[in-house]
Parts: C-alpha cells; sequence; structure tokens
C-alpha cells in the first residue's frame, strides 16, 4: 500500500458569513501498489514525504490556539461532532466529559485532535459552544472535571449573540458607536462603488476588494482599536456584509 495526501474544506456556520475555508489533511491509504520502478516510485515517495510533513505539521499543531493544520482520525472527527451538539443543546451539561471520555476509549490524543479542530479559526474566542466544546475535550483528555464559563465569560458571549442577533444595518449602527473611522469608510465606498461598479452585469471584484481591504484595519482581528468587540470576526463580517449589500452587491445567505 502507498501512502497519499487528500485535502478538504472546511468551514463554521455563522450569521454574517465570517467563517473561513480551511484545509485540512486527511491520509488514506490506496487500494493498490503502483509500480516499485521509474517516475511512478518517484512520484510515491514524494506523496509519502508529502504526507509525513502534513501529519508532522497536524500533530505539532494540536497544542496551538489557534491551529492551521490537524491530522485527524475518524474517532476525532466524532468527537468533535459530539463535543459541539453536546455544548450547543447545553453549555452546562456537566455529564458532556463522561459522554466524551466513553466515545474516546483509551484514544486521548484524539481528545485532544478534536479539540485542536474546534480551535481552527479562533472561533473559541468568539462563540460559547466552540470554547465549552474546547474545555470539555481538554478535561476529558486530562482526566479533568466539568468547569463552567465564569461570569466574565459568560457576559462576554452574551454580549456577542446580542450582536449577531441585531439586524445588519442596527449592529453597524453599533460598531460606529465603538469605531467611528467605520462611518468614513461606509462613505468612501458609496462614492467609489459608481466608478469601481457602474453596471450588474460586470464583475464586482474590485468593489468587493475595496470593501475587503479597507476594512480590515477598522475591524477584526487586525484593527487598530483597543474594544474587544472591534476585534471580532464578527464585528468584521457584519460590517462587510452590510457595505457590500448597501451597494448593491448579491450575496448568498
Amino acid at each position: 500500500m502507498s501512502l497519499s495526501t487528500t485535502y478538504r474544506w472546511v468551514s463554521r456556520p455563522a450569521k454574517w458569513g465570517t467563517c473561513d475555508a480551511r484545509y485540512l489533511y486527511r491520509f488514506d491509504m490506496d487500494q493498490e501498489d503502483p509500480p516499485a520502478s521509474g517516475p511512478a516510485f518517484v512520484g510515491v515517495l514524494k506523496a509519502a514525504a508529502l504526507a509525513l510533513l502534513g501529519h508532522q505539521m497536524g500533530e505539532s499543531a494540536i497544542e496551538e490556539d489557534e491551529p492551521q493544520a490537524v491530522f485527524l482520525t475518524e474517532r476525532a472527527k466524532e468527537l468533535e461532532r459530539l463535543a459541539l451538539r453536546l455544548a450547543h443543546a447545553d453549555p452546562n451539561d456537566s455529564s458532556a466529559i463522561g459522554q466524551l471520555r466513553t466515545l474516546a476509549g483509551r484514544h486521548e490524543k484524539d481528545l485532544r485532535r478534536a479539540a485542536a479542530q474546534v480551535r481552527m479559526g479562533g472561533f473559541h474566542h468568539d462563540h460559547r459552544a466552540y470554547l465549552v466544546a474546547n474545555k470539555n475535550l481538554l478535561a476529558a483528555a486530562a482526566g479533568g472535571t466539568f468547569e463552567p464559563l465564569t461570569d466574565e465569560q459568560d457576559e462576554w458571549f452574551s454580549l456577542i449573540e446580542n450582536l449577531e442577533g441585531t439586524a445588519e444595518s442596527d449592529a453597524f449602527e453599533q460598531l460606529v458607536t465603538l469605531q467611528p473611522d467605520l462611518r468614513e469608510f461606509e462613505q468612501t465606498v458609496l462614492r467609489a462603488a459608481p466608478e469601481l461598479w457602474s453596471s450588474p452585469q460586470d464583475s464586482d471584484d474590485a468593489i468587493v476588494d475595496l470593501v475587503v481591504d479597507g476594512l480590515v484595519r477598522l475591524v477584526g482581528p487586525d484593527a487598530e482599536s483597543e474594544e474587544p468587540v472591534i476585534k471580532t470576526k464578527l464585528a468584521y463580517g457584519i460590517c462587510r456584509i452590510y457595505l457590500l449589500r448597501k451597494v448593491g452587491v448579491a450575496l448568498s445567505d
């Protein structure tokens, strides 16, 4: 058998379309061996080397706060799905850790792999269920016990959830009060739109690039702001969708 590497796109559900697609490494075993000679053999060696490198990258990343790649087993995928399902259903369910341990059996590392996968994209910073799922998976891996969110964490997630549940125009106005430069940028986009995108039949790449690039310094993780809400991916997503829809760019819900 020969080792090959395949990739799949992974994205997270989010109202504001703030989730980024990311690569996950998945390692499969081919059913048939190619001839062990000539160029095909060289290709097999290269594929094996790439697979090994991807595996090592994925394994070393599982302790990172926001991993870029995670080596996942089927069990780790099941653990991730279960942890998120339980956290969404009841963030205060103290039995979740026991259920995760039961599914994992003796495979403690799969619990940590699943936790790393939950943290991909940094959603555990802004979404209650992702933080709870991560905490429960790590506790299950370490033999720990359930720890509820602190009052400060609960207050933070309630703030984010309220913003997420607000109509996009009202949410944008709330963000303007925290980042006044958003108002000036909104006017810049409105003035530039007729020239950059004169007809719906034309490509909207130029106006989209203006919005996407211009917002980076104003909202989101790289924003020049001390306001925690402004530095969330949710804030970036709200502003991006609001501005693009305001100039008429069609977006899928």
